[in-house]
């Protein structure tokens, strides 16, 4: 195609208007400097807007007097604008509160129990992957870390990100004639183990390393059976122990004579 030079020589349109001829020979340079600009921006907003890595820790509290663990110490982690965005949890008896798949981010935590005084601290990305031991001074002043539940049971983890999505015996089936059935599950959050029984409190049920498909002898005599299951993800860090657990489910099926 020829190339077109600048010109001010006018031609007559259709009906006589007077219309530019010529275009200036410079602007394909500048429809190309443009496109490269908007991919240079594109690839620039892309490469640095990729979320956070998920990260684990966990807050260890201890009684700053004596060094004991504090129990069912509220622990929140969060942003300014919501403290608990990211969990609300009680420290369990060993004083851990753990938090799983959190970004990798700057995140507000605190840590409060009556008698002693509130406790508060940005975690930075240094902070993650590790255990933080908080020591909490007698006092009654202080932030506060407000959980609206009792602290009944010590919570273990904070957001998890752990959940069974389907459990099925035997594929579904809703009877057997064999004590032993095959146990499926399918998961999300990475699990490393899991734990099955009879027993909805897993009474001397032990975490086993985590499979999609398992075996599993059920009690006698015959009758409705019903099968508990649970997954966790465990690690260990700076010789502590880091656990989230999935919310427990079951399934049932009976056990018929043949």
């Amino acid at each position: 195609m020829q190339q077109l030079h600048r010109s001010s020589r006018y031609c007559s349109g259709k009906f006589g208007r007077p219309c530019t001829a010529t275009r200036p020979a410079d602007t394909p340079h500048l429809i190309i400097s443009r496109t490269w600009w908007w991919f240079i921006t594109v690839f620039l907003v892309v490469a640095f807007a990729r979320p956070a890595t998920a990260s684990e820790v966990a807050i260890h509290v201890v009684d700053q007097n004596t060094g004991k663990p504090v129990t069912n110490a509220a622990v929140c982690l969060g942003t300014s604008a919501e403290s608990g965005q990211f969990g609300r949890v009680f420290t369990s008896r060993a004083g851990i509160a753990t938090f799983s798949q959190v970004p990798n981010t700057p995140l507000l935590l605190t840590v409060s129990k009556p008698r002693f005084k509130g406790y508060e601290r940005t975690l930075n990305a240094g902070d993650y992957n590790r255990v933080i031991q908080i020591r909490l001074a007698d006092g009654v002043l202080g932030p506060i870390c407000r959980i609206t539940e009792p602290p009944t049971t010590p919570a273990k983890t904070g957001r998890t990100g752990l959940h069974v999505k389907r459990f099925l015996i035997n594929g579904g089936k809703p009877r057997t004639q064999s004590r032993q059935v095959t146990l499926s599950s399918r998961v999300s959050g990475n699990p490393t183990h899991y734990r099955v029984s009879e027993r909805s409190d897993f009474a001397s049920a032990k975490w086993q390393p985590y499979e999609k498909q398992t075996v599993f002898q059920l009690s006698g005599p015959g009758g409705r059976k019903t099968i508990y299951f649970q997954v966790r993800r465990h690690k260990e860090i700076d010789g502590a122990e880091l656990q989230s657990t999935s919310p427990v489910v079951s399934a049932r099926i009976s056990l018929v004579s043949g």
